[in-house]
């Protein structure tokens, strides 16, 4: 994933704001597991059976991505915005 041809994890953002919240990997897997639209009782109680540690790994990396596009995209309205001003 790029932005502007540079590796999206390299490109910082112009104008963030860091709100200072820290999480658990726990609260990381529920959520990536709910916006995946995954069984959550399967993810986290293996019921009726587990999801695979690869897959999971998969789906928290989509998740992690998934919101730095999103950082992203936000930083270049607010770049847009900025010089319409």
């Amino acid at each position: 994933m790029t932005r502007h041809g540079e590796p999206i994890e390299s490109v910082g953002l112009r104008h963030a704001i860091n709100p200072g919240i820290a999480f658990s990997m726990a609260f990381l897997e529920v959520e990536a597991c709910v916006a995946a639209g995954l069984d959550l009782a399967r993810w986290w109680l293996a019921e009726p059976e587990p999801y695979p540690a690869e897959f999971k790994a998969t789906v928290i990396a989509w998740k992690q991505l998934h919101d730095q596009i999103g950082a992203h995209v936000q930083d270049a309205q607010v770049t847009k915005s900025m010089r319409k001003k």
